[in-house]
């Protein structure tokens, strides 16, 4: 009895130990499997952040460490944007007023250089503006009185031709071909006979392309605007500002440089793969023979070839062309506005005086935009996101996308800090600039998280300024919302999907927060350091020049000095034999004339 009793309990020992081990299998069969996913889960966050092989997209010509840390794909891979995505849906960084990227970074007067702190908006040209990751241009041009074409950023005129901007976004459009680059005009302005002039102008900034305007673009308009009559012919140009003038005189930059301009409505329900078609880059040729060209443009009474009639082909080329490229083709630039008196934008601007956000508040209890703290900081971004997700609305009075995209193909949201006046004169107070406080808030940086947490309902233009700063980054989370490019609009179902509960990490779509997010740069704040510090050497070396200048008038007497002086040279020249022909030198003088006893020289025969 005692024997089976001790056997059935070692039965039962080995049951628990055999059920014990089971479980343990069990729970560490879920940790494995839990493990395998934690590994998955990584290892597909890695796998999308390297370029999937054979998809067209754009790489950075320079990509260097600093560079790629803004990107999302390795080697600065970005996706391009799907072809049958709307133009009007498509995401495009923009650099607000780009034109003031060629604005001096230190001017000869100082009066310029304080202007500038609150009017330059970018650093670098417009090829440096898209290099760093800007996608579309905000162009503000001015038609001065010789007909040329220049910028301007409100009352301030900027010294750089329409024609030298497009040219460097030509550029850059040619070595990036993959990409399409819009530029929206708007504020166009005419010069007037009374137009004050800024002195940033500097001869050696207009190019020597432009030297047939050297006269008058120097002598005139950017000072007087004509006021001066130099009888060049430049000058005798009639303008009468009108909406015809205005699309007239852009027109003509843009044909000369082979990029097409067309009207908002022309963009209605365009999708990117029909803008790109429209905005091709075709090599521009220059016709080696005036005569020919002009037999050749005189066939049919048309133009002949695709030849104008300054013998200059816009269109592609049929055959085997007999003049040389002057521009090569490629990329994709489209210009466009709304072929007005003002060329206003094919964007809502959403600018919207009673609801602007400026870094400076006049309330003594808020902080500026560059303390942390700032309540101006959730002020900026509340702007932000209403321009994006309130109702639809083409009023310019109310924040919001436009209700009809054939009125307002874009929808601008300006991610920037407004400036006025009172704004202003606080910055310059604070030793700051548009540059520095947009460097010390880390505005653009706030901007990539909210784009990349997904709380815009769409982005058409992303308005910002100092592009060089995370503008890679911005652009990289933009193309890489889902149903932008082409990795991820044939998977996302536009039509049916809510987008509101799309979850693409359930997809396997590489996009949106499936995809890692880019490293942002906090940059340096020194851009008014030169300028400040300029002004401090001339106070102080100012100073030391009175200082010195009433110390030397109280403690020397000029004229015992002088006569002192007087008397050893008289002496000096006594003791060498030259005391006859001072003799001689003082009776020719004449006697009625009255002279003070200071220096006399010897006459020489």
């Amino acid at each position: 009895m005692t024997t089976n009793v001790i056997a059935m309990n070692h039965k039962r020992e080995r049951k628990i130990i055999k059920m014990t081990r089971s479980n343990s299998r069990m729970r560490s069969g879920k940790s494995l499997r839990n493990l395998f996913l934690i590994f998955s889960t990584l290892l597909l966050g890695c796998f999308w952040t390297a370029p999937l092989p054979g998809a067209s997209a754009f790489r950075h010509n320079s990509c260097s460490s600093d560079v790629a840390r803004q990107f999302q794909f390795n080697d600065c891979y970005l996706p391009d944007l799907a072809d049958d995505l709307l133009l009007s849906e498509a995401g495009f960084v923009m650099s607000h007023d780009s034109a003031t990227g060629y604005l001096k970074k230190s001017s000869r007067l100082l009066s310029n250089g304080a202007t500038n702190l609150y009017a330059k908006n970018q650093i670098g040209d417009a090829y440096q503006q898209l290099d760093d990751g800007a996608r579309a241009l905000d162009v503000r041009p001015k038609l001065l009185t010789n007909g040329t074409v220049v910028l301007h950023h409100g009352a301030l005129p900027i010294a750089v031709t329409l024609e030298k901007l497009v040219s460097d976004a030509r550029s850059w459009a040619v070595d990036n071909p993959d990409e399409l680059v819009l530029i929206l005009h708007s504020n166009f302005a005419y010069a007037s006979a009374d137009t004050s002039s800024s002195n940033n102008y500097d001869a050696d900034d207009v190019t020597d392309d432009y030297n047939q305007y050297d006269d008058d673009l120097y002598n005139d308009d950017l000072y007087s605007d004509d006021a001066i009559d130099d009888n060049n012919a430049d000058d005798d140009y009639s303008i009468e500002p009108s909406a015809e003038t205005t699309v007239e005189a852009l027109s003509e930059v843009y044909d000369k440089l082979g990029v097409k301009y067309v009207e908002c409505s022309d963009l209605y329900e365009l999708t990117v793969g029909e803008a790109k078609e429209l905005a091709q880059l075709y090599p521009v040729y220059i016709s080696s023979d005036d005569d020919n060209a002009n037999d050749n443009n005189d066939n049919d009474g048309d133009n002949a070839d695709g030849f104008d009639d300054e013998g200059t082909q816009t269109e592609a080329p049929t055959g085997s062309p007999t003049a040389a490229a002057t521009l090569p083709g490629g990329g994709y630039l489209l210009a466009m506005d709304r072929h007005d008196y003002y060329a206003s934008s094919c964007a809502k601007e959403n600018w919207v005086e009673d609801s602007l956000v400026t870094c400076y508040s006049t309330e003594d209890d808020i902080l500026p935009c560059t303390d942390r703290k700032s309540v101006q900081h959730r002020k900026i971004k509340e702007y932000a996101l209403a321009s994006a997700n309130n109702e639809p609305s083409d009023s310019n009075y109310v924040l919001g996308p436009p209700g009809s995209t054939y009125d307002y193909p874009f929808n601008e949201i300006q991610a920037l800090w407004q400036v006025d006046g009172v704004s202003a004169a606080l910055g310059m107070r604070h030793v700051s600039s548009i540059i520095d406080d947009n460097t010390k808030s880390h505005l653009n940086a706030r901007v990539v998280d909210w784009v990349y947490n997904e709380e815009f309902k769409a982005i058409s233009l992303l308005a910002v300024d100092q592009v060089r700063l995370n503008g890679n980054a911005l652009t990289s989370v933009l193309r890489n919302r889902c149903g932008q490019s082409e990795l991820s609009y044939d998977l996302y179902d536009w039509d049916n999907a809510d987008r509101n509960d799309f979850d693409q990490s359930e997809a396997e779509i590489p996009c949106g927060t499936a995809v890692r997010k880019p490293n942002v740069r906090h940059g340096k704040p020194l851009s008014t350091l030169s300028f400040f510090a300029t002004v401090l050497v001339c106070m102080v070396f100012g100073l030391w020049i009175a200082v010195g200048t009433a110390h030397y008038k109280k403690h020397h007497d000029h004229q015992k000095e002088f006569e002192s002086f007087e008397k050893d040279l008289q002496e000096a020249m006594q003791y060498c034999g030259c005391g006859e022909a001072l003799e001689g030198f003082e009776g020719e003088s004449d006697k009625s004339e009255k002279h003070h006893s200071l220096i006399k020289l010897p006459a020489i025969d």
